[in-house]
């Protein structure tokens, strides 16, 4: 049947999580469920203290997120993210970020983006100008993304 299964794979995946510190507190589920592919193809993760947009780049230019979510069936190497949550974000000042990446028939893009995506988003001029623009600073994040995927070194 190529890359489909014969009858799904109806096993659910669930994880929650909760960042009750700060101005805004908040908590999370996620549940996902492989269907009729061969493998889990799709990436996510919640990542709750990124450093916000407009307040330019810190001592080491990195971005100090905690991953909490991996929905990915085989694990996922998070030292791309550890490498990137070297700075420390100010007490009370931090931006929560989620997403959800989908493998459209392959899980490489899909993780690829779960691992740099925050650290790509963070070095965005439009996302460290003294009047931050989120929307550009992700379709600037997008392009990067699609030049690094791009790039024959990186394979």
């Amino acid at each position: 049947m190529g890359t489909y299964l014969s009858q799904p794979n109806r096993d659910k995946h669930c994880e929650e999580d909760e960042d009750l510190h700060g101005d805004v507190p908040a908590a999370w589920g996620i549940v996902d469920m492989q269907g009729w592919r061969k493998t889990m193809e799709d990436a996510h993760f919640a990542l709750s203290n990124v450093r916000p947009p407009g307040i330019g780049t810190l001592r080491g230019d990195t971005n100090k997120s905690t991953l909490l979510s991996s929905t990915t069936t085989t694990a996922v190497d998070t030292r791309a993210l550890d490498e990137s949550s070297k700075n420390d974000v100010p007490l009370g000042s931090k931006t929560m970020v989620f997403a959800v990446f989908d493998g459209h028939g392959g899980p490489e893009v899909a993780r690829f983006c779960q691992l740099y995506m925050t650290h790509v988003l963070t070095k965005q001029e439009t996302w460290n100008s003294s009047n931050p623009d989120v929307g550009r600073a992700l379709i600037s994040c997008f392009h990067e993304l699609d030049r690094m995927i791009d790039d024959p070194q990186r394979r």
